[in-house]
């Protein structure tokens, strides 16, 4: 597998800050219209996701917030990108692998993957950014977009910097 450019999936267009309390599927709602609107998914990526998620949940509890990792299959997909949901009141979702366990969610990344080789790397990267508490707080107290993306552009320069 080549190296996956994680710059190029993110946009100040795709960070949502979400400030009223919405529910679970409200919230995957805003999201999924940010890149519904913008061409970046097909219609029915929405129910597909809503249905993997009962399937497979994405819900991580990190050291200090719950971050959730929600996607789905690729044919629901037109561009590569991936969407940072940032919100103010928790939405709860079921943990990944032990979906008896909730977790009060307070960062999502929605992923749109339309390349299933790149799918494994671009989550093995989440997973190491949401791992990094510092980062994970900066991002989830971000001012506002631009901020979010410098965040995650450091972070991936560094990565590259260390030959990961």
């Amino acid at each position: 597998m080549g190296k996956v450019d994680f710059d190029s999936y993110f946009d100040e267009a795709y960070i949502c800050f979400i400030n009223e309390q919405k529910s679970k599927e409200e919230t995957l709602k805003i999201m999924f219209n940010n890149l519904y609107e913008r061409g970046v998914v097909k219609e029915s990526y929405f129910k597909a996701l809503l249905d993997r998620e009962i399937q497979y949940a994405t819900g991580l509890q990190t050291v200090s917030y719950g971050v959730a990792i929600p996607h789905t299959d690729y044919e629901h997909v037109n561009d590569e990108k991936i969407s940072i949901g940032i919100l103010e009141n928790p939405v709860v979702f079921e943990h990944m692998g032990m979906p008896e366990i909730s977790v009060d969610v307070e960062v999502i990344f929605m992923l749109a993957i339309k390349k299933p080789e790149n799918q494994i790397g671009v989550l093995q990267i989440i997973m190491d950014l949401i791992q990094k508490e510092e980062l994970l707080k900066s991002i989830k107290h971000a001012e506002n977009k631009e901020a979010v993306i410098n965040i995650i552009r450091e972070y991936s320069t560094q990565k590259m910097m260390n030959g990961e």
